[in-house]
């Protein structure tokens, strides 16, 4: 196991404008943002387009702008880290302290690099529209075993010109099937689109609720107990004098 290495002093350079900086290496910004984009995510089964959470690190800097008093400000260079994570990821994040096991989550730069992208697998949907495809090519096979089936059965049986339109009928029947089904594949995935983007919007706002009953909570647990200090330069009346 390796050991913590000992702690130091900030380092301080002072710039040209007189404004003194502050670094170190523990100096660092945490941002998190929405997003969207089309890349596969690490333990996501998802569709092309998709929404998304951010998380980057920076390496950052503390100034103290001398010239305008204590007044200070922090800045940051590139992301030293950047996850992303599904919304169902982020909930269960936030919804799972405590746990040591985590979430999935997709690394997008480590180490101030960008990390290649996933090749994306198969998913359900993609699954699911392939096995519809089959279907309907199924059906269009099956149209064409019966239709040979029938005129078989009843060759010699009718006239050429009955046995002529039951053959036109079948001809009818497949063409009007390899041309719906397209546009039953389309149905389909805008059917299931709709219904993810609805249960994305719903869990959406739940987030959101938790993040302010958590936020409330964290907050009263903070101050329970602590008592309220007066402001520097501020007479505090308790104290007797």
């Amino acid at each position: 196991m390796s050991h913590r290495p000992p702690n130091q002093k900030p380092t301080v350079t002072v710039g040209k404008d007189g404004a003194t900086e502050l670094s170190h290496p523990a100096f660092g910004r945490l941002s998190i943002t929405k997003s969207s984009g089309s890349q596969a995510l690490f333990g996501v089964d998802a569709s092309s387009t998709y929404s998304s959470v951010l998380l980057r690190v920076h390496h950052a800097q503390q100034v103290l702008k001398t010239r305008e008093g204590t007044a200070r400000a922090y800045t940051h260079g590139p992301a030293v880290l950047e996850v992303e994570m599904s919304p169902a990821q982020f909930a269960d994040l936030i919804t799972s302290m405590g746990s040591f096991e985590g979430v999935p989550c997709t690394i997008r730069i480590r180490d101030g690099q960008i990390v290649p992208g996933i090749v994306e697998s198969e998913t359900d949907l993609t699954a699911s529209t392939k096995a519809v495809r089959a279907a309907g090519s199924e059906i269009v096979e099956a149209v064409t075993v019966a239709k040979e089936r029938v005129l078989g059965a009843f060759t010699g049986k009718l006239s050429q010109k009955a046995l002529t339109e039951i053959e036109g009928a079948f001809t009818i029947l497949r063409r009007e099937v390899q041309e719906h089904l397209p546009h039953l594949v389309s149905v389909f995935e805008e059917a299931i689109t709709a219904s993810a983007a609805r249960t994305q919007v719903n869990l959406q706002e739940a987030i959101r609720a938790h993040v302010e009953r958590v936020g409330d909570s964290v907050v009263r647990s903070a101050l329970e107990g602590i008592p309220l200090q007066p402001r520097l330069g501020v007479r505090d009346d308790s104290d007797g004098s």
